[in-house]
């Protein structure tokens, strides 16, 4: 700003501030205008047209006259929005638009600007189109024992064709007749489209799908594991009863069954057998369960004729499943 003169004073008149400086006078006033007209705060869905134009007036401060042959630039701050046209102000002052709302649902603001002007804004809102589909968000594909709740929340989104959430829509959910607890067996979708359930397993050890519907879409199916409790059970299966010659191993396997409370087998349980320090021998020390939860090891007959005992043992298991091998 230019230095300004000694001793000068400045002059309000007309609308307008005069400050003298030592070489000329400063003038300062308000700028032209944009106001809005129509079009602000308008609602459409998503990649629609908004129903009413965008439309403006620029307009001299002081007189209120209209301003013609004014280009005016429409944005949307690059939120992927379209404009009809970049209009220039007719002989009322008024320049219009029509946009297009962008593929996501959420609000935008439009500002209609011209260089040396004062500026105007508008709020616009594309909300989420017809539901589409629904998808998995989380929870999907995990594992608890029986009779837990699974570790996370089940969420899925229901969401229109270019994947924006849709809020409102009651989800329902089953898990096919497994009989186990959903908490709750429906939700209603909030702002992001989300409904949330939990899922607390059933005494059946087994892979289990979880369904969510809504409306007439496509039904959506979510995969969970149950798995078997602590080892409870122990109960021999088969070799029982079986004979020999001394140091010989016996035609079959002696086999036991782990199974939890409720009676589902249990992999991976160490199932120990002994025959009370006889001399005979097992191929496995300990056995480990397979996924059927069956244990099986291959015995030798001791040394010396004799009929002995054999026991197998788990863990944390009351019970122990007993057979009996006999040397001639």
């Amino acid at each position: 700003m230019p230095t300004t003169a000694h001793f000068a004073t400045q002059t309000i008149a007309n609308g307008k501030v005069y400050v003298a400086t030592r070489q000329n006078l400063m003038v300062y006033g308000l700028f032209p205008a944009l106001l809005t007209v129509a079009g602000n705060n308008q609602t459409a869905t998503v990649n629609t047209v908004l129903p009413v134009a965008l439309q403006i007036k620029a307009v001299d401060p002081y007189s209120g006259q209209p301003l013609s042959g004014v280009t005016v630039t429409f944005s949307d701050g690059g939120k992927g929005g379209t404009f009809s046209t970049t209009p220039v102000t007719d002989a009322n002052g008024f320049a219009s638009t029509i946009y297009t709302l962008s593929k996501i649902a959420r609000t935008v603001t439009i500002t209609a600007s011209v260089p040396g002007f004062a500026g105007t804004a508008l709020t616009e809102t594309g909300t989420p189109a017809a539901p589409k589909w629904i998808v998995a968000l989380k929870g999907n594909n995990q594992s608890a024992t029986v009779t837990t709740q699974l570790p996370a929340a089940l969420v899925v989104k229901v969401a229109d064709q270019y994947s924006n959430g849709v809020p409102g829509i009651t989800v329902s959910f089953n898990d096919g007749g497994a009989g186990r607890k959903l908490s709750p067996t429906s939700a209603v979708t909030d702002s992001l489209g989300r409904a949330t359930i939990l899922y607390t397993t059933s005494t059946k050890a087994a892979l289990l799908t979880i369904n969510a519907s809504a409306l007439s879409l496509t039904i959506l199916h979510m995969h969970e594991t149950a798995t078997a409790g602590p080892a409870a059970n122990l109960a021999a299966v088969s070799g029982d009863g079986q004979s020999a010659p001394a140091s010989t191993q016996l035609a079959q396997n002696l086999v036991v069954h782990v199974s939890d409370q409720y009676g589902n087998a249990v992999p991976n349980a160490s199932a120990v057998f002994s025959d009370g320090g006889a001399g005979g021998s097992f191929s496995a020390v300990p056995a480990t369960s397979d996924t059927s939860g069956n244990a099986s090891v291959a015995y030798t007959t001791p040394p010396s004729s004799g009929v002995y005992g054999i026991s197998a043992t788990v863990s944390g298991v009351t019970a122990t499943a007993t057979f009996t091998a006999t040397v001639p």
